[in-house]
């Protein structure tokens, strides 16, 4: 290899570089655009006892409050629909 080859891939290298630094700011706007919320999201968790666990959860904008390990798994509404607010 002559030194105009190695002339050649240089330039051909810094070329590359270059595209990819210039198209990084396109790249950040198109990402910004599609960020959405997650459709689920950890609000709290309570430790009831060792096994239980009491956890208030975000699915796709209402608010669930969940009770696991034990016997039984429970999934409720949060807050309760009836809550006697209407009294």
């Amino acid at each position: 290899m002559d030194i105009m080859e190695y002339l050649q891939a240089f330039v051909a290298l810094i070329a590359i570089i270059g595209a990819i630094f210039m198209i990084r700011p396109f790249l950040r706007r198109f990402e910004q655009r599609t960020k959405n919320t997650p459709l689920f999201q950890v609000q709290g968790a309570l430790s009831v006892d060792r096994a239980r666990k009491l956890t208030l959860v975000q699915c796709e904008g209402q608010k669930l409050l969940m009770l696991t390990g034990g016997g039984q798994d429970f999934l409720l509404p949060w807050p309760p629909k009836n809550s006697g607010e209407g009294k």
